[in-house]
């Protein structure tokens, strides 16, 4: 009798472990193959940032665009690299995606997908002046920018020094930004929305700072890179682009 409570408590135990392996063999998610992606980004809130909820507005967009479609469900790894390192791991070619685009060596392989059409403006903060910030030429700017240092030529920064401007080149915005507010610098060159965010985390209001909407130096598009010469970024560039 001892022999046959056994066996029969052998066989429950044996069932529940087969009910608990069916109920997680069925959900839904864990149906789902999974397939990981590293993408390459720059810390530039609110776009991209390590410390962002879902790493920023350009994860968020990226991601609800890949919930979206079909197939395995993703999950984006970032891979968060100062300005110069990011441009050279995308020259290099070993990377799937990335928010920073080939500055240069572009391949037909290398392919661009357009994530949002609200438009990214990059321009100069300058602190606040009762005159607009205004210009025809460079040549009628004075002092120092702060300018994000990049692996690379880049004909603004080119087009600054020939005026006569003083180029004080930096890793990141907040340490533009932190400059700026010290008086360290007289101009950031910066996007338009990530300048005032980082502003307003350093404890400036957005009535200390005036960026130049009437000059305009680069309008962008949110995009992503993606490199299908890798399995991660073909199949990322074989769901995102259009039919």
């Amino acid at each position: 009798m001892a022999y046959l409570a056994t066996f029969l408590i052998s066989l429950l135990c044996v069932a529940i472990a087969w009910a608990d392996k069916e109920i997680v063999d069925t959900s839904p998610e864990q149906a789902l193959p999974v397939l990981e992606v590293e993408v390459i980004a720059m810390q530039y809130p609110p776009y991209t940032g390590s410390q962002l909820t879902d790493y920023g507005l350009a994860f968020r967009e990226l991601q609800a665009k890949l919930d979206q479609t079909n197939g395995a469900r993703v999950i984006l790894t970032p891979h968060f690299l100062p300005p110069a390192r990011a441009g050279l791991a995308v020259q290099e070619g070993h990377w799937q995606a990335s928010f920073f685009p080939p500055v240069s060596g572009l391949k037909e392989s290398y392919r661009n997908v357009l994530l949002s059409h609200e438009p990214i403006k990059i321009g100069l903060f300058r602190l606040h002046k009762m005159q607009p910030f205004l210009w025809d030429d460079y040549h009628e700017l004075e002092g120092r920018v702060a300018f994000t240092r990049l692996k690379g030529n880049s004909p603004i920064r080119d087009q600054m020094v020939a005026a006569g401007l003083n180029i004080v080149e930096v890793d990141s915005l907040e340490q533009s930004f932190r400059l700026l507010r010290l008086r360290r610098v007289d101009y950031v060159f910066s996007e338009r929305l990530a300048g005032f965010y980082i502003g307003l985390n350093q404890g400036m209001t957005h009535d200390d700072l005036q960026f130049s909407d009437k000059n305009v130096l680069i309008q962008l598009s949110m995009n992503v890179w993606l490199n299908t010469d890798t399995p991660e970024g073909l199949e990322l560039f074989r769901r995102l682009s259009p039919e």
